[in-house]
C-alpha cells in the first residue's frame, strides 16, 4: 500500500504541505504485536507495579515523564512471541536499517538525518504514564522522528481515537530561546 511510485508520491507531498505524515497498518500483520485489552482495575500498590519486570523498566523522573522502556535480554530478544522482544526484532531489522533509512529519505525527500537518536521501545500504561515537555528534551539541530504506535481497540473504525479524548499525542513546539536561561528562581524574585 506505501510502497508504490503514486502512494509514495502523494505520502511526499502530504510530508512537504503538513511536516508530519502518519501511517496506518504499516506493518504486514504478522509484525503487529496481540495486544490484550487493558483491564479495568483498582488504583492501589500493584496497579502501580503493574507491567514492571525484568525487561520492561519503569523510566522518570515523575516530574518530566513515566512510562515502561524495554531492556532486552539476550535470551528475550530472541523470542518473537512476546511483545516486547517482537518490537525490538521490528526496532532493529526494519527502523535501523538502511532500507527503512532509503524510504525514509524517498518519503520526506530530506537527507539522511544527522540528528538520528537510538530508538527507544515504550509502553505507556493508561492512565499512569505520560510525557511532559521539557527543556530536557530540546536538540540543537533539525531530527526526522519516525515513531510507530500499537493501540488495542476491538473496533478499528473507533473514531475515539481520532477525537482527542482518548489516548496520547506527540506536540511538537518550537523553544522560547529567551527563556531558556532562566530557571524558577528568576521567576520568582
Amino acid at each position: 500500500e506505501y510502497l508504490n511510485d503514486e502512494a509514495l508520491d502523494e505520502i511526499q507531498q502530504k510530508f512537504v504541505n503538513d511536516s508530519s505524515v502518519q501511517l496506518r497498518n504499516f506493518l504486514q500483520d504478522k509484525w503487529v504485536p496481540n495486544m490484550e485489552p487493558q483491564k479495568k482495575c483498582v488504583y492501589d500498590d500493584a496497579y502501580y507495579k503493574s507491567g514492571i519486570s525484568a525487561e520492561w523498566k519503569l523510566r522518570g523522573p515523575a516530574h518530566k515523564q513515566r512510562f515502561l522502556e524495554y531492556q532486552p535480554d539476550s535470551q528475550s530478544a530472541e523470542n518473537c512471541q512476546m511483545i516486547g522482544s517482537l518490537l525490538h526484532h521490528v526496532k532493529t531489522h526494519v527502523f535501523e536499517s538502511e532500507q527503512f533509512a532509503r524510504y525514509l529519505k524517498r518519503l520526506t525527500s530530506l537527507d539522511r538525518p544527522t540528528g538520528v537518536r537510538s530508538g527507544q521501545i515504550r509502553r505507556f500504561r493508561p492512565g499512569l504514564d505520560y510525557t511532559v515537555a521539557h527543556y530536557g528534551l530540546l536538540v540543537d539541530e533539525s531530527v526526522l522522528d519516525a515513531t510507530m504506535c500499537f493501540v488495542y481497540d476491538e473496533n478499528d473504525e473507533n473514531l475515539v481515537w481520532e477525537s482527542g479524548d482518548c489516548g496520547g499525542f506527540e506536540c511538537y513546539i518550537e523553544a522560547d530561546d529567551e527563556e531558556e536561561g532562566k530557571g524558577p528562581a528568576d521567576e520568582y524574585n
